[in-house]
């Protein structure tokens, strides 16, 4: 009965882990492929990005603000036309 129990913690341990990774992976995908959709507003745009740095970092993976500074600001639209300056302005 005992082997039974701590062998049922040990694959519970292990498919939790597997569920983490997996979920890590599919938020850092979203995070990498991240651009602001058409005809999306600007706040929408703020909101969903929070929602996958906030779930990355509750599992885990953080990314610092200067990272995602810089990603938000590659996300925009060239219509925007700030990226340019604006990343140049950050590295110096």
């Amino acid at each position: 009965m005992t082997y039974e129990i701590c062998n049922n913690l040990v694959v519970t341990h292990e498919e939790t882990s597997q569920v983490k990774r997996v979920k890590i992976d599919l938020l850092r995908s979203q995070y990498v492929n991240f651009n602001m959709n058409d005809n999306e507003t600007i706040d929408e745009m703020i909101t969903r990005f929070t929602k996958i740095t906030n779930d990355l970092s509750s599992l885990g993976d953080s990314i610092d603000n200067d990272q995602k500074v810089r990603k938000v600001i590659r996300a925009l639209p060239q219509s925007w036309g700030v990226k340019s300056t604006t990343l140049k302005e950050l590295n110096d």
